[in-house]
């Protein structure tokens, strides 16, 4: 039950799900899901996760807290959790997990998102999924996003992300508004 890798089951059973639009593959496979997260929830405290597994694996520098990945991925597990359960008619699981992201997010942003947008503890990885999990209030994605910038300078415009951070890297900067720094 490693954070990103041990979540695969969650993640892979969305992804075929929005690929090919057959909701068999959830109705299958819910019940199951749910116990996966109702485990990650008994095993966090007051909505953040800390136990990583093998985080970030092979960063060079860029990746972030155990405490912010753990808990950006239990965020983006639950919110894809509630979508599921609306696809295939299970509205109070939906609300349930929909609830849970709130939370969870609520969670994120006190316990790591300063007033100014930095992300604790975190370079390149921690912007990264903050940005691609919608983990940042509005009134802080700005400034989120020159801290996001100034950790890939930091690195001398390169990537310094592991297994984690990398394929949210690009995405990431173009959700911050920083398309010209990905490319």
């Amino acid at each position: 039950g490693t954070v990103a890798w041990g979540d695969a089951a969650i993640i892979c059973t969305y992804n075929v799900y929005k690929y090919y639009g057959d909701t068999r593959i959830i109705e299958q496979h819910y019940d199951n899901l749910i116990k996966g997260m109702d485990y990650l929830q008994k095993t966090s405290n007051n909505f953040i996760r800390k136990k990583l597994g093998y985080g970030d694996w092979l960063n060079k520098g860029g990746g972030a807290k155990d405490e912010v990945i753990c808990t950006a991925y239990f965020a983006y597990l639950s919110g894809l959790m509630a979508e599921m359960g609306n696809a295939i008619g299970r509205s109070d699981e939906a609300a349930r997990f929909r609830a849970l992201r709130d939370n969870i997010n609520d969670a994120f942003i006190k316990a790591f998102v300063a007033p100014d947008g930095k992300i604790l503890d975190s370079s390149q990885t921690g912007y990264a999924l903050a940005f691609t999990m919608d983990l940042l209030p509005e009134d802080r994605k700005a400034g989120a996003a020159k801290y996001f910038e100034d950790e890939i300078h930091r690195f001398n415009d390169h990537l310094a992300t592991g297994f984690i951070g990398t394929p949210r890297l690009m995405p990431a900067l173009v959700n911050a508004g920083k398309r010209d720094l990905a490319y």
